[in-house]
């Protein structure tokens, strides 16, 4: 009615549910979870480094490109050998895939994400080599 979207983000939750105790981000975006008032805000690395279930990068892909429509914006991190780095450098699927299907679709918001350093001078350390990254391979 007021033109206002309810974003939720992917955390620690699976794709799929045990259909008893848990429910998947998935199970949140099927044919019977939420309604289209509600949108998907993706972080591209949390079903690497921060969901409680080991999810396959094809399965991520299939997923993503199945809700593309529903997403507002995506976190741009990067996730290697399942742990979240402190500056973009690839990801277990890689940002070509997140890239080429947004793009098709007209979704142009992206915000880098990263993990919290030590110290000011290093989050701006990394968030350049973040801007480096992206410059030198996109």
């Amino acid at each position: 009615m007021f033109g206002m979207t309810l974003y939720i983000e992917n955390a620690a939750e699976g794709l799929q549910g045990d259909g008893v105790n848990t429910f998947g981000i998935a199970d949140l975006f099927g044919s019977k979870g939420v309604n289209a008032n509600v949108g998907f805000q993706m972080d591209v690395a949390n079903f690497f480094s921060g969901a409680r279930a080991v999810i396959s990068p094809s399965d991520v892909q299939t997923f993503f490109e199945s809700n593309v429509e529903k997403i507002g914006y995506i976190h741009l991190k990067t996730s290697i050998n399942r742990k979240a780095q402190l500056f973009l450098d690839g990801n277990e699927l890689p940002f070509e895939v997140f890239f080429d299907s947004l793009s098709k679709h007209g979704k142009v918001y992206i915000c880098i994400e990263h993990t919290n350093p030590e110290t000011l001078q290093e989050a701006y350390a990394n968030h350049q080599k973040s801007v480096d990254y992206l410059l030198k391979n996109f």
